[in-house]
């Protein structure tokens, strides 16, 4: 495990990324390709030295980007 011994326990990071790649819709409509994308998350937890306390802080989509799960014409 990994981390950064701060105030009487330990600060964990932690940084997940998901990638696809370019999705087509449509074989009539190319125009509504949906090119690839990155999704990154991002988690802080802090755990005390008993471990029986943690605190955790997390972002989802750091980018803020949005992207579309379905397209129709």
């Amino acid at each position: 495990m990994y981390g950064v011994d701060v105030l009487q326990g330990t600060l964990t990071p932690r940084l997940d990324s998901f990638w696809s790649s370019k999705v087509a819709w449509s074989t009539e409509y190319t125009h509504l390709d949906e090119p690839a994308i990155s999704i990154f998350n991002v988690r802080l937890t802090y755990h005390n030295e008993e471990r029986d306390f943690e605190v955790v802080l997390g972002v989802t989509n750091l980018t803020d980007k949005e992207y579309f799960l379905q397209k129709t014409v």
